[in-house]
């Protein structure tokens, strides 16, 4: 079962009312009491596999998102082993503590190279967390958490923070584009798993033509940062002069290849009585995770489960996964929302390999596909 690069939104709400349940006014709604995030940040610590001792700054950083509760978010343990290149694999996470802001501390981990001299097993790495108000929290950060909000769009103070003092570039009318000017994102360089984003600040003078012309902040990809100045200066816009304007180039991460899969046969459950290809009443609907598509990160799992007489699947287990075992928990959905055709008796010890692949116009890594050695 091939997962290509597809997204879904689901929600449901359920509604319960009882006569025993008095309705009570609540106080009128203050501009005030309505609750403001801050910007929490995940910071990995030294990774110890054994007596091996990795620094913390080799570790990618994780996205940064937003937290509205004041309490402090628990430390988190993550569990994996390096392969002889220092890839991560077998990542597993704290179970049952479930942290809104925490969905690219697994996908960051994975797309992190360490620099080894061979396999390494037992390895672990803990994260903590910190939160900033907006008016301390770096710019950097700001801009980052704007280009790639995790949990809902940046609040007006850290927009605040990020334009220009003295800019008159968001005044009405808005400036429009005459000729938008974009980089040949493709053929840039970037590091698996990497979104690159390169944020330009310029002036317009009278004819809408930039001026000033100059890197604001970056990801520090070089040859990024150059396009985007070139495709900035190329560009026109109406409504000219104007101060302090700013426009983002952005870089999709380029594709992390998912290791090499494993024989099904090598893991299908002894006394298995179902057939070896299955066949769909109701195919399984494919979703690949929103944190490990924005990282571009590829995977698979293999699932294995049984199948009542009627076609409902139940018993969904996770039998292997790589990288990590969100792969695995995410496929394990994925195949219990799935029916087979109806039999006699059902079938015990299905197997199902759920692939996760990223589509066209992703970039392509410049290196060999990963071996989970």
């Amino acid at each position: 079962m091939l997962l290509r690069q597809l997204s879904a939104v689901a929600a449901a709400s359920v509604a319960m009312l009882s006569s025993a349940v008095v309705a009570t006014v609540p106080a009128p709604f203050q501009p005030g009491d309505a609750p403001r995030p801050d910007l929490q940040s995940w910071s990995p610590g030294d990774v110890r596999c054994g007596d091996v001792v990795l620094p913390a700054n080799a570790v990618r950083r994780p996205y940064t998102a937003l937290r509205w509760d004041t309490s402090a978010a628990p430390p988190r343990t993550y569990r994996f082993r390096l392969d002889a290149h220092g890839a991560p694999f077998s990542i597993d996470g704290p179970a049952g503590t479930y942290e809104p802001s925490v969905s690219d501390i697994t996908p960051s981990l994975a797309a992190t190279r360490f620099t080894v001299s061979g396999p390494l097993n037992g390895c672990e790495v803990t994260y903590t967390s910190k939160t900033t108000s907006f008016g301390d929290a770096p710019i950097g950060d700001l801009i980052s958490y704007s280009i790639t909000p995790q949990n809902g769009p940046l609040p007006d103070a850290g927009w605040a923070r990020i334009k220009p003092v003295g800019g008159d570039c968001d005044r009405e009318p808005r400036a429009q584009w005459l000729r938008a000017v974009s980089p040949d994102y493709i053929h840039l360089g970037g590091e698996p798993g990497a979104r690159d984003w390169s944020l330009v600040s310029y002036d317009l003078d009278a004819k809408g033509r930039p001026t000033s012309v100059h890197t604001a902040e970056s990801t520090r990809n070089l040859a990024l940062d150059r396009a985007a100045l070139k495709a900035m200066a190329d560009s026109r816009q109406t409504e000219g002069p104007r101060r302090g304007c700013l426009n983002p180039f952005v870089r999709i991460a380029t594709r992390l290849p998912a290791p090499a899969e494993v024989n099904l046969d090598t893991l299908r459950p002894a006394g298995s009585t179902c057939p070896k290809q299955l066949s769909w009443k109701t195919k399984p609907a494919l979703v690949y995770p929103d944190n490990w598509r924005r990282r571009a990160i590829e995977g698979w799992a293999v699932i294995a489960f049984d199948v009542a007489p009627w076609g409902a699947v139940g018993n969904a287990r996770v039998l292997a996964a790589e990288p990590s075992s969100e792969f695995g928990m995410a496929a394990t959905q994925i195949i219990s929302g799935a029916k087979m055709p109806a039999s006699q008796s059902g079938y015990a010890g299905c197997i199902e390999r759920v692939e996760y692949k990223m589509g066209p116009g992703t970039p392509e890594p410049s290196s060999p596909p990963r071996t989970a050695t």
